[in-house]
């Protein structure tokens, strides 16, 4: 067998059979040095971003501002701590891949957010309303 036999029908020297199928893929061993800036800039983007507007609605709406901050249970931060501190108290040990409960604490937090929004919009609407 030779070696673009064993590499993969239509692969050119120095791809793998992964990407011959489409030679507009990249080959992924070469795109792993990047990794780190790619996955770190949305997980400082989100903290940054739900403190922002957690400061911003301050001062306007206290609902609001309690919904940003529990959405950040919803990030990648917050999945972490889920991962790792609360779901291992609700499912009574320590696993070494995820918690049992890792997804239902992250869905919590997500649900609890859209309940605090729920309440700002009634906040915003009442006023409203007393002052027609």
């Amino acid at each position: 067998m030779s070696k673009s036999q064993a590499a993969g029908a239509g692969a050119r020297p120095g791809q793998d059979s992964y990407s011959s199928w489409s030679p507009a893929l990249p080959n992924p061993r070469t795109t792993m040095g990047n990794s780190t800036v790619v996955l770190g800039v949305p997980f400082v983007v989100n903290l940054v971003d739900l403190i922002a507007m957690a400061t911003y609605w301050r001062g306007t709406s206290l609902p609001e501002m309690i919904g940003c901050l529990i959405l950040l249970g919803s990030t990648t931060a917050g999945n972490f701590i889920a991962n790792f501190t609360i779901a291992p108290m609700l499912a009574g040990y320590i696993s070494h891949d995820t918690a049992q409960w890792n997804k239902l604490v992250v869905a919590a937090s997500a649900a609890a957010a859209g309940v605090a929004m729920l309440c700002a919009a009634g906040t915003v609407v009442l006023s409203t309303m007393r002052a027609s």
